[in-house]
């Protein structure tokens, strides 16, 4: 099942908590991560994330129907290993939904947009439903903008 695959990547393990309707907010969590290579290419770099603000919501509507979803806002500032490039920060929105019926349906939804610079926008939809373990919808729209 592809939805169920990606939620069990994708979906952060609060969501495995037990279901109230009132959201879970988180503050400012920080991470660097490393990469090899950027979205514009081999531009090997070290990322600073800042999660201004993370909103997640599990909640089971009580007739076997369980929905989930989160919402973040992240600032970042990438460091490149190659002096010649400057430092780029950025910002990026993101919000993800599954839904999953007693009835053998899941939905997901993912909406993110990101900001390098002044110039570099990536940004991602995507939908997928399944029905019994079969993708019967699957769209996508993304693309990149800006790349020098």
């Amino acid at each position: 099942m592809v939805i169920g695959a990606l939620a069990s990547l994708m979906m952060p393990a609060a969501a495995n908590a037990a279901s109230d309707r009132s959201p879970t907010i988180t503050q400012n969590e920080v991470e660097v991560v490393h990469f090899d290579e950027d979205i514009c290419g081999p531009r090997e770099n070290d990322t600073t994330f800042t999660r201004k603000v993370i909103v997640e919501r599990n909640v089971d509507l009580g007739d076997g129907t369980f929905w989930y979803h989160y919402t973040a806002r992240v600032d970042y500032v990438s460091d490149f290993v190659d002096p010649a490039i400057p430092d780029e920060r950025g910002s990026l929105t993101e919000v993800i939904n599954y839904r999953f019926t007693p009835g053998g349906v899941g939905i997901s939804t993912i909406t993110f947009h990101d900001y390098l610079g002044h110039d570099i926008r990536i940004y991602i939809r995507s939908h997928l439903t399944e029905v019994d373990g079969e993708l019967v919808v699957s769209r996508e729209v993304s693309g990149v903008e800006g790349c020098p």
